[in-house]
């Protein structure tokens, strides 16, 4: 069965599944924003208007959704959860059934993470991947099985940067944040600090995910790196925050080497393709955050 061509349209019925979380939660918003009238999340837990509960190791769940012809389905599954075989088996057994699900039907989108390259520099997409944590290892688990068992499905492979920005509940920036908000100063972490992250505002991310779905051709099963202009150590961004906030924390660091220390990875194959150019840049982000925090 040959894939056929369709194109990323207003009109299509996209499903975001795992769409409840902080990236999906703003992909969701940027479609509804650009005109996408038919834009569906799925959880296995969360209920609500406009969410399809879906377990993808649940085959009466599987069958239900492939019933349900969705044109576009954007994965944003896979996080690391306790305990971690559930991880693999969604990664893998999930992946199997997510792969049912769009053959001969839905293009597919699936989000991965440029951390699977692990320590060195100068990565691009036909980098092999050498990945230093259970997170990245998982991630690559699933394009594995997308790239091997997904013979008569259309997809993309999005491999992103970190995020920030929005309504983020955890990671470092964040915690940052919080931190220099409440003039909470003693910071702890389990690295020495050298730990060397590209940042994507999460705006960006779902606009570029946007722009990648409209431009691509998805039977070439392509892989893109999709990450932020701003790379920085996490020593140079807790500068910037005690820099803007006018502050010095007291930050305890550990004798643990980073991990998954990639530097200088090329997304030069998406801004070829989409010609984005992002709206946000992490430093003026956090002068406009501390602004809005003193109004």
């Amino acid at each position: 069965m040959s894939v056929s061509k369709k194109s990323f349209t207003k009109e299509n019925k996209i499903l975001l599944v795992g769409g409840t979380g902080y990236l999906g939660s703003q992909l969701k918003l940027s479609l509804s924003q650009e005109g996408f009238k038919q834009v569906f999340i799925s959880s296995s837990k969360e209920k609500g208007k406009g969410i399809i509960q879906l377990d993808l190791l649940n085959k009466s769940h599987v069958s239900a959704i492939r019933d349900m012809d969705f044109d576009f389905i954007i994965n944003l599954t896979g996080q690391v959860s306790n305990p971690i075989d559930s991880c693999l088996k969604l990664n893998s057994l999930g992946m199997e059934n997510l792969i049912q699900i769009c053959t001969g039907k839905s293009k597919l989108i699936h989000l991965s993470t440029v951390n699977l390259y692990g320590t060195g520099e100068g990565f691009d997409e036909t980098t092999v991947p050498q990945p230093e944590t259970p997170y990245s290892t998982l991630k690559l688990v699933s394009e594995k099985f997308l790239m091997e068992k997904g013979d008569k499905t259309g997809f993309s492979i999005i491999r992103l940067s970190n995020l920030y920005g929005g309504k983020q509940p955890k990671g470092i920036f964040a915690y940052l944040f919080r931190s220099a908000l409440n003039r909470e100063l003693s910071l702890h972490f389990n690295n020495d600090g050298y730990m060397v992250r590209n940042y994507l505002h999460v705006e960006d991310a779902a606009m570029g995910i946007i722009n990648l779905a409209q431009k691509t051709n998805f039977e070439n099963k392509e892989i893109y790196n999709f990450v932020g202009r701003d790379e920085l150590s996490i020593r140079e961004l807790i500068g910037k925050f005690e820099n803007i906030f006018n502050l010095n924390f007291q930050v305890r660091f550990s004798n643990q080497k980073a991990w998954e220390n990639s530097l200088d990875i090329s997304d030069q194959k998406f801004r070829t393709l989409t010609g984005f150019k992002e709206k946000f840049l992490l430093e003026d982000y956090i002068k406009k955050l501390k602004a809005d925090a003193h109004q």
